[in-house]
Parts: structure tokens; sequence; C-alpha cells
């Protein structure tokens, strides 16, 4: 070893000290027992309550409110001028009626006189074609008489007859008329009902085509609603067939029902309300019954479409971004897309599931399709 200055020598023994520390220590390192490998821990499943409904057949069936309104709702007009007369205790606004009803009399002192006069211009043209018949019998015997054949119709009075049988005519229209004119100083109510508005009253004159009265009938009712298409297509109903080949049955209950009433869909309109995206559906009250209802009062609607197979029932919270659910059939979840054909309850029926499906009803709200669960069976 060369020889080192002196300056330097008292550091040698220190650092041949630390390796030789570092050395021991390396060697009790790699030479203390090793504890044994842990097992492979389990990745997490995160847990989702799972039904398999049954397979059953039912009718797909829609719930909705709609509005009562008359199918007839007219203005009540003047046919005749005239003063009013009288007026019934009925022509009111809010009261009721019955068809045949006399609601207004107008004065009818002109109408009296003018059919008095028809009758008197009818017998007056009565005398004159029963006067011509026997001039015409009398001058057919005279020409009769001279021997001649063939008898001139100026002579035996033909035009005149002609004239007399026109005046006939006229003066039994003119009488025809003069009784209907006479008929329409009675104003009577065209059906059952209950009067809107009230226009004219007791002393006023009115002309042919003034308004008298608003009139609603209450002897035929329907009921306003409107649908979804989804709803419509759930009902049998498709926009481009435009028509359904088995009208569904309705009932209708309210607060003011004794008990529910029959309707049936007389109309679906063929366009879209443009603000509510939905089609209006026009129902007919079928039963006597309809004398319950009131003209502008809301009612619940159910709607009873025909009877499908393959449906079932599951839980409202199995819903999935409206038109899907969610299933876990072999631990993963997928989507599956359904039809929504009724709601009750807190649950729906639903056509596109199949007989074992594990259809998700209440999951974490971190899960999402794809991933890997563990379905938990619930009732």
């Amino acid at each position: 070893m060369p020889h080192l200055p002196a300056r330097h020598q008292g550091w040698i023994a220190p650092l041949l000290v630390l390796i030789a520390g570092v050395a021991v220590l390396a060697a009790v390192i790699m030479l203390r027992p090793q504890p044994p490998a842990a097992p492979d821990q389990p990745s997490y499943l995160p847990p989702v309550s799972v039904v398999s409904p049954s397979m059953v057949a039912e009718h797909p069936r829609v719930e909705t409110t709609g509005r009562v309104t008359s199918r007839f709702q007219i203005n009540l007009v003047a046919q005749v001028s005239g003063e009013v007369a009288s007026v019934s205790e009925n022509f009111r606004a809010g009261a009721s009626f019955a068809e045949g009803e006399l609601l207004l009399q107008l004065d009818d002192t002109d109408y009296l006189a003018q059919l008095a006069q028809a009758q008197a211009n009818l017998a007056t043209a009565q005398q004159q074609l029963a006067s011509e018949q026997g001039l015409a019998r009398q001058a057919q015997r005279e020409w009769r008489d001279l021997g001649n054949a063939q008898a001139n119709s100026l002579f035996l009075r033909e035009p005149q007859l002609t004239a007399a049988e026109a005046q006939i005519e006229a003066a039994e229209a003119a009488l025809e008329r003069a009784r209907i004119d006479l008929q329409r100083t009675r104003i009577t109510a065209p059906f059952d009902g209950v009067v809107v508005a009230v226009n004219a009253n007791l002393g006023q004159y009115v002309n042919p085509g003034t308004a008298l009265a608003s009139l609603n009938s209450t002897a035929a009712l329907q009921v306003e609603t409107a649908l979804s298409t989804a709803e419509l297509t759930a009902l049998g109903w498709h926009r481009q067939a435009g028509s359904l080949t088995q009208l569904p049955d309705a009932s209708l209950t309210g607060s003011q029902l004794a008990e529910p009433l029959s309707a049936r869909i007389s109309h679906i309109s063929p366009r879209l309300d443009s603000m509510t995206q939905l089609t209006p559906v026009l129902l007919d009250v079928q039963e006597k019954g309809a004398m319950q209802l009131s003209s502008g009062q809301f009612i619940q609607v159910q709607l009873k479409g025909p009877i499908r197979e393959n449906l079932a029932w599951v839980a409202e919270t199995a819903l999935y971004e409206r038109a899907f659910v969610l299933t876990a059939n072999g631990g993963e979840i997928a989507l599956a897309p359904v039809e929504i054909l009724a709601r009750e309850s807190g649950r729906l029926l639903l056509a596109g599931l199949r007989e074992g499906d594990q259809v998700i009803v209440e999951r974490p709200l971190w899960v999402f399709p794809g991933q890997q669960v563990e379905p938990v069976p619930v009732d």
C-alpha cells in the first residue's frame, strides 16, 4: 500500500467500521425469516335488489283526466220578428229545461192576422177555380152542340183553369208559410239541456237571426281528453293506420258519481297538440247515468285495451330513463327496453321482459350498465 500522508490516516479506520456495519445490517435483513404471502382478496361486487316477475296476460290500461262537455252547444235564434211577449221560468242562465219546453213566446198578433188572410185567400182561389171549372164544362157542352170534332182550348177556358189551379197552389203555400211563421213565435227547446247565457228578455223586439240564448245539451255528453302516442299504441292504435280495430272500453269515475259510468272512444284527432305533444281524444258517454255529469267538470278516465300476452308487473322503481329497466342476468347489468302498458299502486305493467329475467328494483346510484354486481333476490 502506498504510504499516505499523516493527515489522511485519521479517517480510514472509521470508514472501515462503517462499511463493516452496513454489510452486517444487509446480512441481517437478508437472512431474517420472511412472512407467508397474503392470499389474493376477491374484488368487491356491489349488491343490487332483483325480482324475477312472472309472465301474465292482461289488458293494457291508461288512466288520465278528462273534461265533460256537451255534444250539442247552440245559439238559440229567432226565426221571425216580434216582441218577446213571455218567457219561461227556466229561461235564465243556469236553469235546466226539457226537450219541447216553451222557452219564449213572441207576440203573435200579426201572425194570426196573416194566417187568417192566407185562409181567406185560399177560399177565394178555391171559389175561382170552382167557377172556372163550371164555365169550362158549359163551354164544352156548347162546343159539342155545334157539332165540331175539335174543341178550341181558348173556347174551353183551359188557360183560365190552369191559372185558377196555380192560384190554389200559391194560396196553399202562403197558408202553410203563415202557419209556420205563427208556430215560430213559440220558441221551444230542441233537446234536454241547460241555459248557458241569455241574450234577450221580456219586452225586447227581436228580428230573424237574433241570438236569444246559448244552450248546452245534457242528454248527449262527451268527455274531452288527450293521450300520448305511447298510450294510444298501448291501446292498439297506430297513427299510420289511423283507427282502432277494437274500440277500447272506458270507465269514468269521480267523487260526484255514485258508480262508474261507461264510455267509448268516438274520435281520435289526426293531429298532435303543438304545445303538449298529446293527441286529443273524444269519448261518448254511453249510459243514461250521464245525467249525474255536468258540462265543464273534470273526471277520471280509465281506458282498457285488448288483452295481451307475456306481460309482467314490476315495481315502479325498476324504471330506468323512462323506457328501460336494468337486468342483472348472469351478474352483469344490462339495459332492457320495455313498453309501459299500465300503472297501478306503485307498480308497472311492462311488455318486453322474458321469463326468468332478474329485474333490478333497487341499486346504488354509482352502478351502471355493463358492471358486474351481486344480485340479491327480494320478495
